[in-house]
């Protein structure tokens, strides 16, 4: 394959990777990122009587309403650990819990994962026995610490976290 024709394969190859790059461009660069979860955000608010210790984490992810509820609807969920906030080492106070889609009208009760025109939203009471060990510190009466731990995890995979402030007191 010499002279023309040669010439017009070459021309033909250059043209079809030009346009491959072209169409591939315009896909690659239009698709913006996506609208859902960048930012988290966790609150802890601890209340004592004299046998137990109990509190409600709340975990935000602001978002669009619509993308909010397609994630939940994917599997998207929400992890929440709480530590004793100790000089060494931070024991979890309780096994993991772990959020998923929920029915009904929020925020009514706590323990509810759920969409709104601000985003995903998680209220859960939590409670441990009071008295025991959560504050390992040098110092014996230095109170207790205590913190918590949300995890999104959306239905590809996707992990953002967030922690609470440090609650002190007696528990």
């Amino acid at each position: 394959m010499n002279g023309p024709r040669k010439r017009t394969a070459v021309r033909l190859a250059r043209g079809l990777v030009t346009a491959f790059t072209v169409v591939m461009s315009v896909l690659v660069f239009s698709a913006g990122p996506a609208n859902g979860a960048g930012a988290i955000s966790a609150r802890l608010s601890m209340r004592t009587t004299a046998t137990t210790t109990s509190g409600v984490v709340s975990v935000d992810l602001p978002m669009s309403q619509h993308d909010a509820q397609g994630y939940i609807n994917n599997g998207a969920r929400i992890e929440v650990r709480c530590y004793g906030d100790d000089y060494f080492f931070d024991d979890q106070l309780f096994p993991t819990r772990t959020f998923t889609r929920t029915t009904g009208t929020p925020p009514s009760q706590a323990d509810r994962l759920w969409a709104d025109q601000y985003g995903v939203h998680l209220f859960t009471d939590i409670s441990f026995a009071r008295g025991a060990e959560y504050n390992e510190d040098l110092a014996p009466d230095n109170g207790d610490e205590v913190y918590c731990k949300g995890t999104w995890i959306d239905g590809d995979g996707a992990v953002l976290s967030a922690f609470t402030t440090v609650a002190r007191g007696t528990f």
